[in-house]
């Protein structure tokens, strides 16, 4: 199913071609994350921002499945890929490392091309006052008057490619805040389909 999915997208922009013999071939090797292939003049011009949610629990049952993502993304795009790491949800800063010790300012990321596809990883695993609310931060250095899930709307409002790919299982996204990030972002699941549909959706948008 996911391999005549894959042979059934039409690219709306003649400019972006999926490369997909090259695709369908390593979706056949690798029972594992795809990360479709352009062709190469496309591919050569792909920017790529990864949030990665990378702190929590809840997030260390799927460490194997984000790294493969990371790890694919990574050698797909070596051109231009930024990435920045967050824990739970996105306030006035992400980071540089993986320890998040190096703070880069929102301001600063949407400096920016609006053409970047962003990708955001994370399980929305939190509290809603997490996402929801001024100083809702359970981290005392993150602490920002400005709810979370304000500062995920600014980011859109920059960045029209964004799609939020969730590890967690879609069964259970409602006992998390997915669905109030889903009143901001495309949600795809952490899987062959899920990252076909993001391919797919990013393929789509017209930014005006």
């Amino acid at each position: 199913a996911a391999l005549q999915a894959l042979r059934n997208i039409e690219d709306m922009h003649p400019d972006r071609k999926l490369n997909v013999k090259r695709t369908v071939e390593e979706t056949g090797r690798n029972a594992g994350i795809v990360i479709p292939h352009f062709l190469r003049e496309q591919q050569d011009r792909t920017q790529v921002l990864l949030l990665l949610d990378n702190g929590g629990n809840s997030m260390w049952v799927h460490a194997q499945k984000v790294q493969t993502l990371f790890a694919k993304i990574k050698r797909r795009f070596p051109q231009d890929l930024k990435t920045f790491y967050f824990h739970n949800a996105v306030y006035d800063q992400v980071y540089e490392d993986e320890a998040r010790r190096k703070p880069v300012t929102l301001r600063r990321i949407m400096e920016n091309s609006p053409d970047y596809r962003v990708f955001i990883v994370g399980d929305a695993y939190m509290a809603p006052h997490e996402l929801l609310s001024p100083f809702g931060s359970i981290e005392f250095r993150e602490e920002s008057s400005t709810p979370s899930l304000t500062n995920l709307k600014t980011l859109h409002e920059h960045f029209p490619y964004v799609v939020w790919i969730n590890p967690t299982p879609k069964q259970y996204w409602n006992r998390t805040v997915a669905p109030y990030v889903q009143k901001v972002f495309k949600m795809e699941p952490l899987t062959i389909n899920g990252i076909l549909e993001a391919a797919k959706y990013m393929n789509g948008i017209k930014h005006f």
